[in-house]
C-alpha cells in the first residue's frame, strides 16, 4: 500500500490546481475514498470517491481535468482505464 499522507498531498494538489483552473472542487475526503467506504446509511458511496459530486460532463471540469490530470498519472476523477492513443494498442 502507498503512503496515505502522500496520497492525501496529491489529491489535495489535484482539488487546488481544478480550482485554479476553474471548476470549483473540495479538498479530499479520504474517509470516503476505496472500497468499503460507505455513507451513513451503510451503503456504498458512488460519485466522485475522495472529492464528493463530481460532474464529470461539466465543460469546466472537462477543461480543468485537461489542465490538472497529470498530476494524478491517469487516475482520478473521470479516469481510469485509458483508451484510444494512449491503450496501448498494436500497430
Amino acid at each position: 500500500l502507498g503512503d496515505q499522507t502522500e496520497l492525501q498531498d496529491t489529491l489535495v494538489e489535484y482539488a487546488q490546481c481544478m480550482r485554479d483552473n476553474g471548476y470549483a472542487m473540495d479538498d479530499p475526503d479520504l474517509s470516503d475514498f476505496g472500497p468499503g467506504a460507505a455513507d451513513d446509511g451503510g451503503e456504498r458511496i458512488q460519485g466522485g470517491g475522495p472529492f464528493g459530486d463530481v460532474d464529470f460532463d461539466d465543460p469546466a471540469f472537462q477543461t480543468a481535468q485537461s489542465a490538472c490530470e497529470d498530476i494524478l498519472g491517469g487516475f482520478g476523477p473521470g479516469r481510469g482505464a485509458r483508451s484510444g492513443a494512449d491503450a496501448g494498442q498494436d500497430s
